[in-house]
């Protein structure tokens, strides 16, 4: 629901304000917050940037007319950009900020970021729709398409869809390249995290970034790293942060060495890996992966009947289901229908024993 009456209430006051006190230090204007009333202002990255801050707020709604009100309630974000973009982002620069995409694209091609969050900020991001961040070309080379800045915050949750997309050093959504990283959280929606042509994660790290903590606990989540980068974790010359999966449907692949989960080609971060849940399937996971108090390990669980249901995932089909990673006790493996399989990682289920 749009605030159609934003503008003009905004104005009004502005106006009194300013016949009142005709100028403030240093010349400048000012603007009143509106009182919640639980609709966010609808705002359109077409008509130009959109900067939100700790109480400011910079940009144009649907109707053309400049926001400059800001709304506890937050924002709505929609519109498009032309790929050769060069000016037309949105910048988060403080406070918390509660931010729904609707529909929403954004691409740039001059090296300028499509979505950043510095200052500390805390940004709860609803998915509606379909939406994407994309770099196009090699020319933004050291920027993320999602940028979360260390100290800042990053929720994504929602119906609707994500596709972030970085052709250069940056990560699809996290760091920069060289750039420390703040933390980042998915708990709904679809997510698709694709790095291309040069050195950064899928979702983590930059090249040559450091930190970050990425968790999930739901949704549908798809991260590609870009060469010698992994999926989800660092990109190349990269320490990830913690990883930390309790739920969701997962696929990571690390390129050239690099790992599904965890680390780029050639190094070792150190930091934990904790799979508690959700179904998980990796081109590979670094370190020691666990679940908060054992180790995980990569099995095969064969399902003898069709429609079995394994700790609430259905099995529509008889056969083996390859590539699952379980909470399998290794004091009780081999055992007749869970076998280890190196490098499979789709976590179903916790288990001390082995399914029938």
């Amino acid at each position: 629901m749009v605030k159609k009456y934003r503008f003009r209430k905004g104005f009004a006051i502005a106006l009194v304000a300013l016949l009142v006190f005709p100028t403030l230090p240093g010349g400048m204007k000012t603007a009143f917050a509106a009182a919640s009333d639980d609709i966010k202002t609808t705002m359109d990255i077409s008509r130009g940037k959109i900067t939100i801050g700790n109480g400011t707020v910079d940009g144009w709604d649907n109707y053309g007319n400049q926001v400059f009100e800001p709304d506890p309630d937050g924002y709505i974000i929609i519109g498009s950009t032309s790929p050769n973009n060069t000016s037309k982002c949105v910048a988060i620069t403080g406070g918390t900020q509660n931010i729904t995409l609707s529909n929403t694209s954004i691409s740039s091609s001059f090296g300028s970021c499509p979505f950043s969050i510095t200052g500390n900020a805390s940004v709860n991001l609803t998915l509606n729709g379909s939406n994407s961040m994309w770099i196009q070309s090699q020319s933004g080379a050291d920027y993320a398409a999602v940028f979360v800045q260390k100290g800042s915050s990053l929720t994504i949750s929602g119906t609707g869809s994500l596709s972030a997309y970085s052709r250069g050093h940056g990560a699809a959504i996290g760091g920069h390249a060289s750039a420390e990283v703040g933390n980042i959280t998915i708990n709904s929606g679809s997510v698709t995290a694709t790095a291309d042509l040069a050195y950064g994660a899928g979702i983590g790290c930059g090249s040559g970034g450091f930190g970050g903590n990425v968790t999930i606990n739901g949704g549908i989540v798809t991260a590609t790293g870009g060469p010698y980068s992994a999926g989800i974790g660092t990109g190349r010359y990269g320490i990830h942060g913690f990883v930390n999966i309790s739920g969701g449907t997962i696929t990571a692949t690390g390129k050239n060495g690099a790992a599904g989960i965890g680390d780029a080609a050639g190094y070792t971060s150190g930091n934990p890996i904790r799979i508690s849940g959700g179904s998980v399937n990796a081109s590979s996971v670094s370190g020691a992966p666990t679940n908060g108090s054992q180790a995980v390990y990569p099995v095969i669980i064969a399902i003898p009947n069709a429609n079995t249901n394994i700790s609430g995932i259905s099995i529509n089909q008889g056969g083996a289901v390859p590539l699952m990673f379980a909470f399998v006790d290794p004091e009780i493996l081999p055992c007749p229908t869970a076998t280890v399989r190196a490098g499979a990682t789709v976590l179903i289920s916790p288990a001390r024993s082995c399914f029938s």
